[in-house]
């Protein structure tokens, strides 16, 4: 593919946005390198020029219904930092720690107004009693935004941005973000804020160029999370290909998922292969890899979406997290082994508990088809 010299431009805003200089001023910049592109007739077309000079269009409009879009500001206070959301009276007990659960139908849609009474957590098989109990409605959460900005994510990332703007604008004020864009390497665009109107003005300066580091900035985006201010954080990574340049394998950023306790939510932009199809689709911006991303989602209790275009299958998508996102339960239990809470493995729960099952785990009772998603919240390592 033949790459003009404001493709590149991308990378240069992300290398000066982490340093503070405002983005606003380089969206102009921006727009007006992809005329200048245009003007390089040895390189392009009429009908190149012309779709340049479309794209520089569209962008300054997308920029400016941007600009005009509020945010409403977060007023909280940030309190003392705690693993758990219960009293301290509750959350100090030996033995105490918090199943953060998710309840959701066949179709992926969360199921709200459950009550204690529906829950049933358990260690070793046996049932363990209900310390605390709190339905999530809307709880802030630390979200971090991976865009992949490879050179075929060009045509796709208008519809991205509008996407993710829908989804900033909807998100609780308080709702702490943080943003890479990938291409040969990930880029901090915006580190841990609440300043949603921030976080919307990088999304206007992506610029598409280069290959896709995407296990790369998953492991970035996972060691920033690790100073989030919420318990509850995911990582949404959108891509429309598969990773050619990382240094990172898939099994140390699933690993790493794993320790963390970090779901991802990853949606795929393109048509699935896997198996035999991985070695002959190997580069066709028409494919995406669906079994790395089906495992990145899969480890913590996330999920993946392959759509097959950027149109109302990404929209629904995006909303499709954004309705996960900070809804759900938080249940306290004091485990039998005072002071040593078992730390198990995340996994969706089952029907029952396996007579053997030595971990804490947690099912729903009067909700056929329902499905649990766990994950296990322990006292800070000392």
């Amino acid at each position: 593919m033949r790459y003009s010299r404001s493709r590149y431009f991308h990378g240069f805003t992300a290398r000066i946005a982490p340093a503070g200089r405002p983005v606003h001023y380089f969206l102009a910049i921006v727009a007006l390198s992809m005329l200048v592109g245009c003007a390089n007739t040895q390189a392009m077309d009429a009908q190149e020029i012309a779709a340049h000079a479309a794209a520089a269009k569209a962008l300054a409009a997308q920029s400016a219904a941007i600009a005009a879009t509020h945010f409403t500001a977060c007023s909280m206070v940030p309190g003392p930092s705690s693993p758990f959301e219960a009293p301290s009276q509750i959350a100090t007990k030996p033995g105490y720690l918090e199943l953060s659960a998710s309840v959701t139908d066949k179709s992926g849609g969360p199921i709200s107004g459950l009550r204690e009474s529906d829950f049933v957590p358990y260690s070793s098989a046996m049932p363990l009693p209900i310390a605390y109990f709190h339905e999530d409605v809307a709880a802030p959460v630390t979200v971090g935004l991976l865009v992949d900005t490879s050179g075929s994510m060009e045509p796709k990332l208008p519809t991205v941005r509008s996407a993710l703007v829908d989804f900033l604008t909807k998100s609780d004020p308080c709702d702490e973000l943080f943003m890479f864009a990938f291409t040969w390497r990930p880029y901090l665009l915006q580190p841990l804020t609440t300043d949603h109107a921030a976080v919307a003005s990088h999304l206007m300066a992506l610029r598409a160029f280069g290959q896709t580091s995407l296990y790369d900035a998953i492991f970035d985006g996972l060691q920033i999370l690790q100073k989030a201010r919420y318990a509850r954080k995911a990582l949404l990574v959108i891509t429309d290909g598969m990773d050619n340049t990382s240094t990172t394998t898939l099994k140390q950023v699933t690993a790493l998922a794993r320790q963390q306790d970090v779901p991802i939510y990853v949606i795929g932009i393109g048509k699935p292969f896997t198996g035999q199809r991985l070695v002959s689709s190997y580069g066709d911006p028409e494919w995406v890899d669906a079994d790395a991303l089906h495992q990145l989602a899969n480890v913590a209790g996330g999920q993946a979406f392959i759509v097959q275009s950027t149109g109302n299958e990404f929209a629904d998508a995006v909303v499709s997290v954004d309705r996960r996102l900070g809804r759900g339960y938080t249940i306290g239990v004091i485990t039998p082994i005072s002071g040593t809470p078992p730390v198990p493995p995340n996994a969706k729960s089952s029907p029952a508990p396996p007579a053997s099952e030595s971990a804490v785990g947690l099912i729903v009772t009067n909700r056929p088809g329902a499905v649990v998603t766990t994950h296990v919240i322990g006292p800070p390592h000392p």
